[in-house]
């Protein structure tokens, strides 16, 4: 590892704070539109969502005959790793190195195998922590304009939708520093392993009243419903050493990037079906959906493997990394959506104006990166009228993987301006700041018209 080399250690902190804003995690992790806060039970006014639940249809649709859908701006979400420090960390080790190759009395670049060991005492268990804690992830939901359409028809209420998301993970690889005695440098194969989806999703609800059923001498009306949904995916992935030591000067770790995203993409067309009930009447809601009932599996490219045939020397370097890897990720691998049970319920209090909901996902997931997600939501929420803007809040707990928890807002003007934000009570170190862990945003106009 020379001075010359166009891009040094410390370019990860770069490449993983700029990166996320490039690309963008599967759908269903995040939910879209105005239901931010409610994690896809209820919209910011407290209708009924079947986006989430296909039983509600009907209960959505109320009296209409028919209805559109209203706009809204893509909804994100980011989140990021425990990073405490990470960048001075990097900067230190950047620093030894310079050190180590400015002391040679004769003016060269050239490492000595004692400061070799000296850098590999100080910095190898830091290196070898990157995998659990150096992350981003960052996730877009777009629902189309104007989109759901939903109509009485064959008996009940069907809607059409479709909604586009993104979503990234750069994840950092540690690998142990290496003394070439040959070279007289340090090497490492220290990398960026990225995993990154486009997805488009085409969905066709249908829900329908089923009849009344008697609790504790309460009425509830009894719904089902179903969804067909058409997931058109594409799946990116590639290692990328963060130290380029080519003669290309000219193609960096970015360059390279992009090369890799096109040349590793791949396609899949899959069909899924979502599954609800529920029971409710004026002051009370109970739901259950089976989600993903039919597992969709979309098919990442191959990495890791025929490396010399790669075009330029970066890239052989990228895919002989990722080789170096095997068994810390799989050079052959897919994503599933697999089956979850998601359950919700709210009550109104009597003549307030209030509501409070919550929301339980029974099992765990796996998003586009391969991060778990099982969330468990309490909340609050005021609608009065018109002119008095409704409130949401809300908690969140993820069950599973890193386990972040998220406070959540939302704030519905006019009935027609819906702005919600989440975020994570807990804050990582970046470049001197602290930084909430995982935020959220979506803003909406109407719900429908």
């Amino acid at each position: 590892m020379t001075s010359s080399t166009p891009f040094r250690l410390s370019g990860l902190t770069a490449l993983l704070l700029s990166g996320a804003s490039a690309v963008s995690a599967m759908p269903g992790n995040l939910p879209a539109g105005a239901e931010l806060v409610t994690r896809g039970s209820y919209t910011g006014f407290f209708n009924p969502s079947f986006s989430s639940n296909p039983a509600m249809l009907p209960v959505a649709l109320g009296d209409r005959s028919y209805s559109l859908g209203g706009f809204s701006l893509p909804a994100f979400a980011l989140e990021i790793g425990q990073v405490d420090n990470l960048a001075e960390q990097f900067d230190s080790m950047e620093e030894a190195l310079d050190n180590a190759e400015s002391s040679n009395s004769d003016g060269g670049e050239n490492v000595t195998q004692d400061e070799a060991d000296a850098i590999k005492a100080e910095f190898d268990a830091f290196v070898a922590e990157l995998d659990e804690n150096a992350y981003v992830a960052f996730d877009v939901a777009l629902p189309l304009p104007a989109l759901p359409v939903m109509f009485k028809a064959l008996g009940g209420t069907i809607a059409v939708n479709a909604e586009a998301s993104v979503g990234v993970n750069i994840q950092a690889l540690g690998d142990e520093l290496r003394y070439n005695q040959a070279d007289e440098e340090i090497e490492t194969d220290t990398s960026l392993y990225v995993r990154s989806g486009e997805f488009t999703r085409i969905g066709v609800s249908y829900g329908k009243e089923m009849g009344k059923f008697a609790i504790a001498g309460n009425d509830f009306d009894v719904n089902v419903g179903g969804r067909l949904t058409l997931t058109k995916a594409s799946l990116s992935r590639q290692v990328i050493r963060i130290v380029d030591d080519s003669d290309d000067e000219d193609e960096s770790a970015f360059d390279r990037a992009e090369e890799n995203y096109d040349e590793n993409k791949e396609d899949t067309t899959t069909l899924g079906l979502d599954v609800g009930f529920a029971l409710h009447n004026s002051k009370s809601h109970f739901g259950a959906t089976i989600r993903n009932l039919i597992p969709q599996e979309f098919d990442y490219a191959d990495i890791g493997i025929d490396c010399g045939q790669k075009p330029t020397e970066g890239q052989q370097a990228d895919c002989d990394a990722a080789a170096n890897f095997e068994g810390r990720i799989n050079l052959r691998d897919s994503y599933e959506l697999e089956p979850q049970l998601a359950l919700e319920a709210s009550h109104t209090i009597h003549e307030s104006g209030l509501r409070v909901f919550g929301g339980l996902e029974a099992n765990s997931v796996e998003n586009v990166a391969g991060h778990e997600y099982q969330w468990a939501s309490i909340g609050l929420g005021y609608v009065g009228p018109w002119w008095l803007p409704g409130v949401q809040v809300a908690y969140h707990s993820n069950l599973a993987g890193e386990k972040l928890d998220m406070l959540s807002l939302g704030m519905q003007l006019f009935k027609a301006v819906n702005l919600q934000v989440s975020l994570s009570p807990e804050t990582a170190e970046v470049d001197g700041d602290d930084i909430y862990r995982s935020a959220a945003v979506s803003l909406t106009f109407a719900t429908s018209l």
